[in-house]
């Protein structure tokens, strides 16, 4: 039944946003974000009943993200955006996959505007974990000279990010390099936010992570 919705969807988009402030609200309140939700409750539902002889997401679960992935339609716009959201719930069904597929949704260096509306659900209810960041990272850096022109309100969210990566995440900001090239692509208003954002992140912190991130890095910082 998804499928045949799908395909009536992708086939009567209506109105099409060429820009949005929020793409994720966009997506939520059309047909094809809610059909998108809808199948990944679904699989929410079967890895549950399947317990430890879940295999991965099944070939026709795949055939319909995949047209989704590919599609032209507004739709299939739409329908990026929410699976860019659940990121890391694609990746707990299917590593593999979602690497493959799905985190490359971020990277501006393919296709900017699909990757700014993927941006949009991925940092809004998007999480990174830490088998996920080491392929992750590199899409964060992707956006870095993108953030301050592109982003509007997500700019803060963005900072938040990596906040929580360089305090959290087992990857040193300073011997990986990645903080330094933030700051150097980063606008005045970008480099505020982020310290607000780690000032934010540390004072949520206790003891002992917040010795921890000093030793580990803020101190030489």
């Amino acid at each position: 039944l998804s499928e045949k919705l799908w395909s009536v969807c992708a086939s009567s988009d209506g109105t099409k946003k060429e820009k949005a402030d929020d793409w994720l609200f966009v997506a939520i309140n059309h047909p094809a974000g809610n059909l998108v939700g809808f199948v990944l409750r679904v699989l929410s539902r079967l890895r549950t009943q399947s317990g430890d002889q879940w295999k991965g997401i099944e070939p026709q679960h795949k055939q319909f993200f995949e047209s989704i992935l590919n599609g032209r339609s507004y739709s299939a716009e739409l329908g990026r955006v929410i699976l860019a959201s659940q990121m890391h719930f694609i990746f707990s069904l299917d590593e593999g996959w979602a690497l493959g597929r799905i985190l490359p949704l971020l990277d501006w260096t393919n296709d900017s505007k699909r990757a700014l509306q993927a941006w949009h659900g991925y940092l809004v209810w998007g999480r990174w974990t830490h088998s996920m960041l080491p392929r992750l990272l590199p899409c964060y850096e992707s956006a870095f000279p993108a953030v301050h022109a592109e982003f509007g309100r997500f700019r803060r969210d963005f900072c938040e990010h990596l906040a929580s990566i360089a305090c959290f995440s087992t990857i040193n900001p300073l011997q990986h390099g990645w903080l330094n090239r933030f700051l150097a692509a980063a606008e005045l208003e970008q480099r505020t936010m982020w310290a607000a954002a780690m000032s934010g992140t540390l004072g949520q912190m206790k003891e002992p992570d917040a010795q921890v991130a000093w030793d580990r890095w803020i101190q030489a910082y």
